[in-house]
């Protein structure tokens, strides 16, 4: 019976060995991991179309027109046809409906702004929230403190900060200087224009050969080498310059895929994650640090959406493009390429 006892604590140490070294591994580093929740259908453009829900069924039930009952009694400002001043400061729910809403520099406002038209906002205003229901511009240092959406494109020029969420049902424009946490839209350009210059061979190799399962483990992919399967590393793993992998990548520590190389799927690192220029990303991007990410890069396939997440925060150059959604604990920002150079210089 006591021989019986010993083997059955020895099988049972070597089943819970496992799991308390990798929760002694992760206590050691002094972090949680970052939690994605891979079934999560939350629309990312919550926020503006509850609002939007909420106005309009207040709107069918409306008696007055200087009130409307949203969570509580709201007092509405009509726009149309008014010339604000620059510093203004708005208290009211502000309804424009009739005309685009061109809004002057230096106001303030308090409460949400509603707009079926375009909407232009002027420098160095302040907005609380803005749903419109065309397009949006806001102009040079515009801050956003709770959230802002367009039904169709939202074009962001320098140094405006976004608030918790900016979101657009077709595109997104962002541009040097600009910080933000959470970004939606089909497509999303570091920006004024959109980058389509190299050709995506993702969508054309896809089908010419069966997807492979293999998995190398390796701390370095040479120069022009490609990899049918995908890579993992225990430590830090660099994809060297023009480097195709047909699968995913996954670093323990830190992760560096360098200039004009391809990951077909997913990259993953509970490190830094540093993505150079001229990159090609076919699946998502998780970080339990930080994601930087150079010019003239790609994450994502249009009409596909895909995640780019970081634990810390993440840093995007200048005329890259993604597609759907990006999003962070801390805030993050638009950089250019000699603050790129700077921010990854700090990491090797």
């Amino acid at each position: 019976m006591t021989f019986l006892f010993v083997i059955f604590c020895i099988m049972l140490s070597l089943m819970l060995f496992p799991l308390l070294l990798g929760r002694y591994s992760r206590g050691s580093e002094g972090q949680e991991p970052l939690f994605i929740k891979v079934d999560n259908t939350k629309d990312p453009r919550y926020f503006a179309k509850s609002f939007r829900e909420k106005l309009l069924s207040a709107r069918d039930k409306q008696q007055d027109d200087s009130v409307l009952y949203l969570s509580k009694a709201e007092k509405v400002f009509l726009a149309d046809g008014v010339e604000l001043s620059p510093y203004s400061e708005i208290s009211e729910v502000v309804l424009a409906t009739r005309a685009p809403l061109d809004i002057p520099a230096h106001c303030v406002f308090q409460k949400e702004i509603y707009s079926e038209k375009d909407v232009r906002v002027r420098a160095r205003t302040t907005i609380r929230a803005l749903a419109g229901m065309e397009n949006v511009k806001l102009d040079r240092g515009v801050r956003v403190v709770r959230w802002i959406d367009a039904e169709n494109t939202l074009s962001v020029f320098e140094d405006c900060d976004l608030g918790i969420s900016a979101t657009a049902g077709k595109r997104i424009t962002i541009e040097f200087g600009c910080t933000f946490q959470r970004l939606y839209a089909p497509e999303i350009h570091s920006g004024i224009k959109p980058w389509d210059e190299r050709e995506m061979p993702l969508e054309h190799k896809a089908d010419e050969m069966p997807a492979s399962d293999r998995v190398y483990d390796q701390q370095r992919v040479p120069a022009n080498e490609r990899i049918d399967g995908s890579v993992i590393s225990i430590g830090d793993l660099t994809l060297e310059q023009n480097c195709e992998i047909t699968q995913s990548v996954h670093a323990d520590k830190n992760l560096r895929i360098c200039s004009g190389s391809i990951v077909r799927k997913n990259v993953f690192a509970d490190g830094d994650i540093v993505i150079e220029d001229n990159v090609i990303i076919g699946g998502n991007v998780f970080s339990q640090k930080d994601i930087l990410i150079g010019t003239h890069c790609r994450v994502g396939t249009l009409g596909q959406t895909k995640s780019i997440i970081a634990r810390n925060c993440i840093a995007l150059s200048q005329d890259s493009t993604f597609y759907g959604y990006i999003g962070s604990e801390m805030p993050s920002r638009i950089v250019n390429q000699e603050l790129f150079f700077e921010l990854m210089s700090n990491r090797y």
